[in-house]
């Protein structure tokens, strides 16, 4: 977000002598008690780190003429000590003004922010990220008071907000970081840990360290040649990885084509549909990989359909049941997204070709 700084106003100051003969000040040595104390009951780090908050952000993607759209619902949780100033998404896109596809920045709600792109990406670094989506407010400072208070479009402990953007990269697994808001640090604080002997490596962290981090789904456009079968490895270990983050569910399979089971679970479903694919495109036969791929769209948009049916039956917000209740997860938007529109776009990808004596011709 942005750095803003500024000088301690100044003060009466009672002079010390420290340990090392030292003029100190009685203000600085409330400060570094302060300090102090607050390092022996917080593991979050110093007073201006932002990362004292508690925040979810829950993904869902659209189709909008040619570019699909990525809208976050954004949460501040009730408990949260912190304010949030701004969010950021890491992504395998840029925005337009720097040869991506990102546009179309939007949010609703009574906040005021602001949406942009940067070619910044954290460490340790994800090879398919070429930058990050920034969403942060939208006030400004009008006086030096201000920066002793959250901006007004922060979000409080308990608000929330929507926010999108549109992008041609397809769904992919992403981190994203929320920035608690602080009051700036003093050159007084500062100062008083220098001379406790502290460095700058001890006092200030890189910026992906200073905040919330989480997992979301962000856009990747897709890059270097095209190859079904690696492609279709990227689609299976999107299974894995929505299993393994509580987005799809191990539960009874009630949407099975025929040759599946119920009592198989929609997790080993799904994995045996792609594993097919996987067999036919092995055998060179891009029709029946066509099919079953198809298939397996037909099957993500059933359970898909019947999980929001689920969440309306339980009267609850995802934000609040699906995290405490993982055995009623069935799928969610994320899953969704990652799996719908990635596959479309491997049948897409693939040739429209028939069999012909062990081998294919194009039709």
């Amino acid at each position: 977000m942005r750095v803003r700084q500024h000088k301690a106003r100044q003060s009466f100051r009672i002079f010390i002598i420290n340990k090392r003969g030292e003029r100190t000040t009685m203000r600085r040595i409330l400060i570094l008690a302060f300090i102090l104390v607050y390092g022996k009951t917080h593991t979050q780090g110093f007073p201006w780190y932002k990362s004292k908050l508690e925040a979810q952000i829950v993904a869902a993607v659209a189709e909008h003429d040619s570019c699909l759209t990525y809208n976050y619902f954004l949460q501040n949780l009730v408990t949260s000590p912190q304010p949030i100033e701004g969010v950021r998404i890491e992504a395998g896109d840029l925005g337009v003004q720097n040869d991506g596809t990102i546009k179309g920045f939007a949010n609703s709600g009574p906040k005021k922010w602001l949406g942009w792109t940067d070619d910044v990406v954290a460490f340790p670094r994800d090879t398919t990220v070429v930058g990050q989506v920034i969403f942060g407010v939208g006030d400004t400072i009008a006086n030096y008071n201000d920066i002793h208070r959250p901006y007004a479009s922060c979000l409080n402990p308990g608000e929330s907000i929507r926010i999108s953007f549109e992008s041609k990269g397809l769904p992919s697994v992403k981190r994203f970081w929320c920035e608690g808001w602080v009051i700036p640090v003093t050159e007084d604080q500062v100062d008083s840990l220098y001379a406790l002997g502290y460095k700058d490596k001890d006092i200030f962290r890189p910026w992906y360290e200073e905040m919330v981090q989480g997992t979301t789904i962000a856009p990747l456009i897709p890059q270097g040649s095209f190859i079904a079968l690696v492609f279709l490895d990227t689609i299976q270990s999107y299974a894995n990885r929505s299993v393994g983050l509580g987005w799809l569910g191990k539960n009874r399979d009630d949407d099975c084509d025929n040759d599946e089971h119920p009592q198989d679970g929609i997790e080993k479903n799904i994995k045996r549909r792609l594993t097919m694919a996987q067999r036919d495109l092995q055998h060179s036969d891009s029709v029946k990989a066509r099919m079953d791929l198809q298939m397996l769209v037909n099957k993500v948009d059933r359970i898909w359909k019947r999980s929001q049916i689920e969440e309306k039956k339980h009267d609850h917000d995802r934000g609040d049941w699906w995290q405490h209740r993982k055995d009623w997860v069935i799928m969610t938007s994320e899953a969704y997204a990652l799996l719908k529109y990635n596959t479309e776009y491997l049948i897409d990808k693939l040739p429209e070709r028939e069999r012909r004596g062990g081998k294919e011709k194009v039709k």
